[in-house]
């Protein structure tokens, strides 16, 4: 009896598992958390998107990418950027660009030290070939920018 119950639950939670397979053969799949085939990883995207992001210009005209750990010491990458897009969308861009250019003003790691203004933008991205570290910003639209004291 006790084999037939364990063959039993084994057969009902493999089935519960592998029920979301069938919704890639349906015409209007859905992704229904836990139970999920992944279309984040499947579903067809545009050649472009929008990433709100920050960058600094030193006295050179060099631009560097600033990333999030420079800024706050304990945020994973996501939800910085989450952040920064809440905060542009809440239009407290330049109080925030202000954050971050104290921040810097303190920097002892090179290029941060030598940064003099710092934007807060939002960049039209190639996805394709963000991901293989050739950035090809199409454009950008500056949220805030201020200078680094």
């Amino acid at each position: 009896m006790k084999k037939a119950t364990i063959g039993i639950l084994c057969i009902l939670s493999l089935s519960i598992v592998l029920s979301p397979v069938v919704e890639n053969w349906k015409e209007n799949p859905k992704d229904d958390f836990p139970l999920s085939y992944y279309p984040m990883f499947t579903k067809v995207r545009g050649e472009h998107t929008f990433v709100s992001h920050l960058y600094g210009i030193d006295l050179d005209n060099n631009y560097y990418p600033i990333p999030h750990k420079v800024i706050v010491k304990n945020s994973g990458f996501n939800s910085f950027r989450k952040t920064v897009s809440r905060i542009i969308k809440n239009g407290e861009a330049e109080q925030f660009c202000r954050f971050v250019s104290q921040r810097l003003s303190n920097a002892e790691i090179e290029p941060y030290n030598r940064i003099r203004v710092v934007r807060v933008v939002t960049s039209k991205i190639n996805i394709d070939k963000f991901m293989t570290n050739k950035p090809d910003r199409k454009m950008f639209r500056v949220h805030a920018q201020c200078r680094v004291r």
